[in-house]
């Protein structure tokens, strides 16, 4: 063919564009950014008669080479951003894409429409083994408090799809725990309904467009109202958190575009202005540093990038999902190699919180609530 007439410089064109991902792959040229929230890379299968003649051989290498083509990041991306811009579509399976580009975790609009209630009976037993071990606890001289932090469809419901909105009236586990926590007399702070209060008067984003957790904003209003609780439970003077400077920008800085970037797009899906303010704890008169274990789900890890937990308390320790443990010390241990019971009962307090989304893990088996109650009260059945 002529590469001198237009059909031949095409043709040339067309064979080295779909050569390059070849080409990059053996030569390593353009080295691509990876894609958040996908899996690693699958490992070269070798070479087994078992593996051949079953088909694991052959879709194991399929699948390797697939995701090992070169440029396959920026093609991903690239892809994502055409359906996103023709299409409103989003390739990501657990991601809502709402109203005005609000993102919604799939299964936080699923708690919030009632999906997978757990009833009332299951409910009511965990608040009240919850208030018979706050009891023990309190007579122990030991302060408990459970935490509920803000779930995303409650605070921006407004925001969710038409076609996931439900219309007959229904219960959720959310509403169910606050109320047999209520009736049981259960110390608690509930963020989700105080966002949801405060969200038409607070001059900043309490949570963003982006992200499924609070702002680095909402979680240091949070952060500064679970010291005050503290403070008037104990009667005590605890080091108090100080903004001293609010800095503003429309580039998200984690976790504010914690869904956002796993979309893998190549421009953001929506830009907000978002507050990032500086923090310093200080410390005025006879000041006290309860030990407090902190137990609950990744809302928490925002607290411990505040640095709330070394600043606020001597020798604090953070469960996260009550299975895996992290202190001052230690970078991570299993729960069922570490020595939980010793942990409690030196500690002062004990601040259990999820999302409404995971009030799943307070009544669970394994879960602080029922492991605490069988250590407490070991001969009741019920």
């Amino acid at each position: 063919m002529e590469l001198k007439t237009a059909r031949g410089r095409l043709f040339l064109f067309i064979a080295l564009l779909v050569s390059l991902p070849l080409i990059n792959y053996e030569l390593k040229i353009i080295e691509s950014g990876k894609l958040d929230g996908v899996a690693p890379k699958p490992e070269f299968a070798p070479f087994s008669l078992e593996n051949w003649w079953d088909g694991k051989f052959q879709e194991q290498r399929n699948t390797y080479f697939n995701d090992s083509i070169g440029l396959r990041p920026d093609l991903v991306r690239m892809n994502n951003q055409l359906d996103y811009w023709l299409f409103r579509k989003i390739n990501a399976n657990t991601i809502i894409l709402g109203s005005d580009d609000y993102l919604f975790g799939s299964k936080y609009i699923d708690e919030y429409n009632g999906l997978g209630y757990m009833g009332d009976s299951l409910i009511r037993e965990t608040c009240y083994r919850m208030k018979k071990v706050q009891d023990t606890l309190a007579k122990l001289g030991k302060t408990f408090v459970f935490v509920t932090s803000p779930s995303k469809p409650y605070f921006f419901s407004e925001k969710i799809p038409e076609y996931l909105q439900r219309r007959e009236p229904h219960t959720t586990s959310y509403f169910a725990y606050e109320h047999f926590a209520d009736s049981f007399h259960v110390n608690k702070i509930d963020f989700n309904a105080w966002f949801k209060k405060i969200k038409d008067t607070s001059k900043q984003v309490l949570m963003t467009r982006q992200g499924i957790h609070w702002s680095v904003y909402g979680g240091v209003l949070a952060a500064d109202s679970m010291i005050r609780y503290i403070e008037h439970e104990r009667g005590i003077n605890m080091p108090h958190l100080h903004i001293t400077r609010l800095n503003f920008s429309d580039t998200p800085r984690h976790p504010d575009a914690d869904l956002g970037s796993i979309l893998n797009l190549i421009y953001p899906i929506t830009k907000e202005r978002l507050t990032y303010p500086d923090l310093e704890y200080t410390e005025q008169g006879n000041v006290q540093k309860p030990k407090t274990i902190y137990i609950g789900d990744s809302f928490l890890w925002l607290w411990n990038d505040d640095q709330l937990m070394r600043k606020t308390s001597i020798g604090w320790e953070f469960w996260y999902y009550n299975t895996t443990i992290w202190t001052e010390n230690v970078a991570e241990a299993h729960m069922s190699e570490y020595k939980w019971q010793d942990s409690m009962m030196k500690a002062d307090c004990i601040v259990l919180m999820y999302t409404p989304f995971n009030f799943t893990q307070l009544g669970a088996r394994d879960g602080f609530i029922n492991n605490a109650f069988k250590y407490f009260y070991p001969l009741d059945k019920r």
